[in-house]
């Protein structure tokens, strides 16, 4: 399923599969003490999930300012190293929640602003300019 349109960032999603362990640790956000996703969709026979977080949309269109895409990737890019998701993951398709084939868990209904995940997270510099 593709969660996000062309031009329209809503949905974060992370892929945890962490090959080097026994078993993926779909739960592993709150080892790492990091906000909730709203859907964990999950495979029943290897525990590989996608972890999926609504945002207030972002827009990535030709027309889009270019540092609200940057803080997003920046966000983006810090929590899939603390969840250790899988960095060649990108997009656009992903688990289908509430297909009969995955176990989903929906945890919450809420939209989480980018600075509500900024928080739970460093950032690295990424150049907004002065």
């Amino acid at each position: 399923m593709q969660v996000n349109r062309k031009d329209m960032i809503s949905w974060l999603v992370f892929d945890i599969d962490h090959d080097h362990l026994p078993l993926p640790n779909p739960y592993i956000w709150q080892d790492e003490n990091l906000p909730p996703p709203n859907l964990i969709v999950r495979n029943r026979n290897n525990n590989k999930a996608h972890l999926y977080y609504a945002i207030v949309p972002v827009c990535k269109s030709d027309k889009a300012r270019a540092q609200p895409i940057q803080y997003l990737k920046a966000i983006y890019h810090a929590m899939a190293q603390r969840m250790k998701a899988d960095p060649s993951y990108s997009g656009p398709v992903a688990k289908t929640p509430f297909h009969p084939w995955w176990q989903t868990t929906e945890l919450h209904s809420a939209v989480y602003e980018l600075g509500e995940l900024a928080d739970a997270i460093e950032l690295e510099p990424i150049g907004f300019g002065v």
